[in-house]
């Protein structure tokens, strides 16, 4: 049986110009953007996001962004790992998910109220 463990979650803005560089985790990192947009880099790809778009970055996948416009970008973020109490691991999502559903948005608000 699987067990989903957040291990972070936040409300992050950064302001026009503003860089994360290019970095990786043991874990998934879940982006919702709340306000602005921002250019995401994955691995080799690129993506833009707006308000009201989501994105799921891999396991072990290098990424970063930066906001190239003028008003300031708010998103919600966690972070979380995937548990299994057997011996075989689990299975491990390998591609990013890109999701304009507002119902992720409210599942990530929600969250983060309760953290």
């Amino acid at each position: 049986m699987e067990k989903l463990q957040i291990l972070w979650v936040s409300k992050t803005y950064a302001a026009p110009g503003a860089a994360v560089k290019m970095h990786q985790h043991p874990y998934f990192h879940m982006f919702h953007i709340r306000c602005g947009s921002v250019l995401f880099t994955v691995g080799e790809q690129e993506y833009r996001l707006q308000a009201g778009q989501s994105l799921l970055v891999p396991q072990g996948v290098m990424h970063g962004y930066t906001n190239k416009e003028n008003i300031t970008m708010e998103d919600y973020e966690i972070k979380f790992q995937i548990l299994s109490n057997t011996p075989e691991p689990p299975a491990q999502q390998q591609e990013v998910l890109l999701s304009d559903n507002a119902l992720v948005g409210q599942l990530m608000e929600q969250i983060l109220q309760e953290y």
